[in-house]
């Protein structure tokens, strides 16, 4: 009792204490798919049925919302995730010369190798990572990617990353996969580049019977415990890989961002383009418009689309993406957001403002540039329910904006996490 107790202490949001209260009750719960699931703080929920995930999200978002003093609002409910499980297009593992061994790996009493890891942090646990052999949220073709390039980086006489020391080679290994056209890319971050390595690694990978659509190495020598940044060179392949979905392609590096279930995915931006109301002859201006898959979806809809975007490199697959596509009514341009919109676009006129923004929110001064501009429509597509409710709080009271609709969407199955859209009109 006394350790549920400890437990309930660390639980900081309401997912959090839900898992702990269905856990203390004694419900049936589900059998976790992956081996790595009571060590990982990645996909938490494995042990929830799938169904009552989506009535926690379903109360997350309102709970969210009841907390910026929202009182009760009209969430349609949370669309599910058509799979539960090898849903993830994209995920990051890292390398690190501190390994972490489970508590199985030490009751079995095996003699792990213990400088050498590829895998997943450790929750709390800076530079301690454990070696995961598959991840039960990426598809089998991406777990097998993994697995090759663990046996030949471990077998490559260069050494992993050290955190602390900040020295190693090996870094970061991201692995995407486009559903619709079931190719993979796999991005290797080194500390320096080593152009004989990476062919020898391409070579390793045909061996092992991978398939693989593209091999690109980013190479950074920062000290931060990130691979943004990085310097990209392409080793094999074309340097992207297409997704299709609903009759748009869309190409993918090993750098730009993409919604990380591309299963939900259409359903998103079809949502968010049905919220925004457009009916031919609206402008729309995209803020963190990525690489432009929601600009598209407006754009069949809209007479004009604008988006602005931080990551240079996005922006550029945007613009290819808009002309693989043969969309002419869409254009984007690199604008940090942090420091607000340009005077130019407040002064446009837009019918509709769409917004984007990562976990963290949007910053004030973004928010103060949709106040100014007053657009009649406005649609929040947010990741992150808390900062959500609290930057649209403002536009609320201050903008004279209301509520006309509201539905979550399942992207991140077996974790707490969801995605909702809102859409308000002013007035």
């Amino acid at each position: 009792m006394a350790k549920r107790r400890r437990f309930r202490k660390k639980a900081r949001n309401p997912a959090e204490r839900r898992l702990l209260d269905e856990l203390g009750a004694g419900r049936p719960l589900a059998v976790p798919d992956c081996a790595h699931q009571s060590d990982c703080g990645g996909c938490t929920w494995q042990r929830i049925p799938y169904r009552r995930q989506l009535e926690w999200k379903d109360e997350t978002i309102r709970e969210a919302y009841r907390a910026a003093d929202w009182g009760e609002i009209a969430l349609e409910g949370v669309l599910a995730s058509p799979k539960a499980f090898g849903y993830r297009n994209h995920m990051e593992f890292s390398f690190s010369a501190r390994r972490w061994l489970t508590r199985a790996e030490i009751a079995r009493g095996a003699e792990e190798e213990r400088d050498f890891a590829l895998g997943l942090h450790v929750p709390g646990g800076v530079g301690r990572v454990m070696r995961i052999d598959r991840c039960s949220l990426q598809v089998p073709g991406a777990n097998r990617v993994l697995r090759a390039l663990q046996e030949f980086a471990a077998g490559s006489g260069r050494g992993a990353w050290r955190h602390r020391e900040h020295t190693g080679f090996w870094r970061f290994a991201r692995i995407r996969h486009a559903v619709g056209t079931d190719a993979i890319l796999l991005g290797v971050v080194t500390a320096e580049r080593d152009e004989a390595v990476m062919t020898a690694l391409a070579e390793h990978l045909e061996r092992s019977g991978v398939a693989l659509s593209v091999l690109a190495n980013g190479v950074t020598d920062r000290p931060a415990d990130t691979s943004e940044g990085a310097t990209w060179y392409v080793d094999r392949g074309a340097g992207t890989i297409v997704e299709r979905i609903d009759g748009l392609e869309f190409e993918l590096s090993a750098e730009t961002f993409f919604q990380p279930n591309s299963h939900t995915a259409g359903r998103v931006f079809g949502l968010a383009a049905e919220m925004a109301g457009a009916r031919g002859d609206e402008r729309v201006l995209d803020l963190f418009s990525g690489t432009g898959t929601l600009s598209l979806f407006l754009a069949r809809r809209a007479k004009e689309v604008r988006g602005l975007e931080l990551v240079p490199a996005s922006v550029e697959c945007a613009r290819r993406n808009a002309a693989r596509n043969g969309i002419g009514n869409a254009d984007f341009e690199v604008v940090d957001l942090l420091r607000g919109v340009p005077d130019e676009e407040r002064t446009r006129g837009y019918d509709v403002v769409v917004s984007d923004p990562p976990r963290a929110g949007m910053h004030p001064k973004a928010l103060r540039a949709i106040l100014e501009m007053a657009p009649p429509r406005f649609v929040s597509v947010g990741c992150n329910p808390v900062t959500q409710a609290r930057d649209l709080a403002v536009l609320v009271r201050e903008g004279g904006y209301r509520v006309t609709r509201m539905v979550g969407v399942d992207q991140f199955p077996q974790t707490p996490h969801v995605e909702c859209l809102v859409a308000l009109e002013r007035g």
